[in-house]
């Protein structure tokens, strides 16, 4: 009898055992996160929220949390989460995979050990600007359609004639300078105010009137063209060096559309030629060789594609994917075409076309529209 009670407990001691075990909850830990922001500039301080209760509450760090737990991420920059509307977002690289590679905020089950990886980018959109009234738009990519935005304003005023127009990212502002029907000046403007500032009164030769385009060098110093030479001027508005690229045997003209090269080191600048548009290359150190003549128009109107030396290329702007798009000034019509540019194949596809001027094109950031 006493054998059998005996054989009893332990029994009884062996299924309290096997039920612990049954019911003992497992634990997976929360690893340090990657976040690659190259090519986020809104600043802040970014960080990764988890919330394990279906995002009633979040929180920077986690430790660890129990298997088979919903957590949700997202990312927030001291001041705010960031949005898909702004910022593009890739979370292939975490493991277990989330819900949505591409969402603003994601989803993942923890079932293993959560490494969390992701890759955040701004969202860029063209915009243009009328060189009438100052108003400025965004223009569809695919399509040509516009989206009317805002003037930006001087001295209570809309600021009239804008054809240089850039954004400084170093000094979050823009640049831009105006034609010679409206002063010829050239401002910086803050994007949150809209309010457009005089920003070097010497500013008043000859050659000020024809300040065309606008590029951000690798230093923050900002790179110029007018119709004879190439400008350089700090970000306070003073002017540096100068130099001309006739000295190189570049005899570019008119339009003058500009964007930074592949390797950021100089620009392409796009002018007029004997029906084509013709290409250069000038480098940062003023050295400058010619580049390609694009002449092969696609889709165009019929007396275009005939007769291309009417188009004087106003600017470039690179979107999101790589792709350039052009502005072309019709000094016959009075049209604008709006294209897309292909410099290693030499040609320009057609998109759309509008009934007055537009001088600016620029790529910003989404989240300063």
């Amino acid at each position: 009898m006493k054998n059998l009670k005996s054989l009893m407990f332990l029994a009884l001691i062996s299924l309290s055992i096997l039920s612990c075990k049954k019911d003992e909850v497992v634990i997976h830990e929360i690893k340090p996160a990657v976040i690659n922001a190259d090519n986020y500039t809104k600043g802040g301080t970014l960080s990764l929220l988890y919330s394990s209760d279906a995002g009633a509450s979040y929180s920077a760090d986690l430790g660890s949390v129990a298997a088979g737990t919903p957590v949700l991420i997202k990312v927030n920059n001291g001041t705010e989460d960031l949005t898909a509307e702004d910022f593009s977002f890739d979370w292939s690289g975490t493991t277990p995979s989330v819900d949505d590679n591409a969402a603003a905020q994601v989803t993942v089950t923890v079932n293993a050990e959560l490494t969390v990886s992701v890759t955040i980018a701004d969202i860029n959109t063209l915009i243009v600007s009328s060189a009438s009234d100052g108003q400025f738009y965004t223009i569809d990519s695919s399509d040509g359609a516009l989206t009317s935005l805002y003037p930006f304003s001087f001295n209570g005023n809309d600021l009239l004639g804008t054809r240089g127009f850039v954004y400084h990212y170093g000094q979050q502002k823009y640049y831009a300078t105006t034609d010679n029907k409206n002063g010829g000046g050239f401002y910086t403007i803050d994007p949150a105010t809209k309010l457009a500032t005089f920003i070097d009164d010497e500013i008043s030769g000859p050659w000020n009137d024809a300040m065309s385009n606008l590029v951000v060098m690798p230093n923050d110093s900002v790179f110029a063209s007018n119709y004879t030479k190439i400008l350089i001027f700090g970000t306070d508005g003073n002017q540096g060096r100068e130099f001309d690229p006739g000295d190189n045997g570049i005899d570019f003209c008119c339009g003058q559309a500009m964007i930074a090269n592949t390797s950021n080191d100089g620009v392409i600048i796009g002018f007029n030629g004997e029906k084509l548009i013709k290409t250069a290359l000038v480098g940062f150190d003023g050295v400058s060789e010619d580049g390609s003549d694009i002449d092969d128009l696609i889709g165009f109107p019929s007396s275009i594609e005939t007769n291309t030396e009417e188009l004087y290329p106003k600017a470039f702007a690179k979107a999101n994917d790589g792709s350039v798009y052009v502005l072309l000034f019709n000094y016959n019509t009075k049209d604008t075409y709006f294209a897309k540019i292909d410099f290693s194949a030499a040609s320009m596809t057609y998109i759309s076309t509008f009934t007055e001027k537009f001088n600016s094109l620029a790529s910003v950031p989404n989240y300063l529209l």
